[in-house]
């Protein structure tokens, strides 16, 4: 059904219904009839213009976090609304705009642009504050360290023994990131001495935060994933299976965790305009007669 959100709001009141708009820009406002995809919100929102290497190259992310950004607030709008209504008895327009999305996940990014008055600017996979937090590279792929307070560095010190690294000026932050240059390069030719196994091993036995960088198959064959019950079978009405991600969502009460197939295109919209918005068989039909559903 076609409706404006006006008249859509008239409905959530008269009805108690609660719907959701995703778009671009939102529903008003000087931009809110352009048309959008992920990497247009990405591009707007400026988050773009904070990753990749340098400031000529901005590069997307390379998850779509445009999209999934506006179906994630979605979700959390629509819980909200629903919340209220349990007081109000009224439902409500729940209006999503993916570029709102990705200016609310700037986050402190959006906090230090204006307390400094300065755009940031992309960095690689290094830190803006914190020393050594960045990839290196080992003899067979690469590993992230992310080294955040001091005593992470001290960890760090006893396990690669390096004698440079012993200067006490490094053992505060000011002084890490005075020599971050030296100081990464320097791990990186100690971690390219072995494999990723082997120094992902010595520095989870020191607790120093660390991780592979993997691929996907690596990530979605990795034991912890697994045992989350992060990769689920999917199945499909036609008979046809595969594997997909599961619910990162798990509830300590209510933690069954059953996957069903998408909706086969208009397979509820009867059970919706029938049970939830009211309407008789007599309109329904009306409307497949007028090409509004099918």
């Amino acid at each position: 059904m076609k409706s404006s959100t006006k008249s859509g709001c008239r409905v959530s009141r008269e009805l108690g219904a609660i719907h959701c708009a995703v778009s671009g820009f939102g529903s008003d406002g000087p931009g809110s009839k352009r048309p959008a995809f992920d990497q247009v919100a990405q591009a707007m929102g400026g988050g773009m213009s904070i990753t990749g290497s340098d400031a000529a190259n901005p590069v997307r992310a390379g998850i779509p976090i445009g999209d999934l950004g506006g179906g994630m607030f979605g979700v959390m709008g629509i819980l909200a609304a629903l919340y209220e209504r349990e007081r109000s008895g009224v439902g409500q327009h729940v209006d999503i705009s993916m570029l709102d999305c990705q200016i609310s996940m700037l986050n402190y990014m959006a906090t230090m642009h204006f307390l400094s008055g300065e755009d940031p600017y992309p960095i690689g996979n290094s830190h803006f504050v914190h020393v050594p937090y960045d990839t290196f590279s080992c003899s067979d792929g690469s590993i992230v360290i992310a080294v955040i307070t001091d005593n992470f560095w001290q960890y760090l010190k006893e396990l690669v023994d390096c004698p440079v690294f012993d200067d006490s000026k490094y053992d505060t932050q000011p002084g890490r990131w005075e020599d971050r240059e030296m100081i990464n390069s320097t791990l990186n030719n100690l971690f390219s001495s072995n494999t990723c196994q082997y120094w992902l091993a010595q520095l989870e036995a020191k607790r120093i935060p660390c991780a592979p960088v993997n691929s996907l198959s690596q990530a979605l064959s990795d034991e912890q994933v697994l045992h989350r019950n992060m990769v689920i079978d999917l199945k499909h009405p036609d008979g046809r299976q595969t594997k997909g991600p599961g619910n990162p969502i798990k509830l300590s009460r209510t933690n069954d965790e059953i996957f069903t197939p998408a909706p086969m295109l208009g397979q509820h919209t009867e059970e919706v305009l029938k049970e939830l918005l009211g309407y008789s068989a007599k309109t329904i039909e009306q409307l497949k007669e007028q090409g509004h559903i099918k």
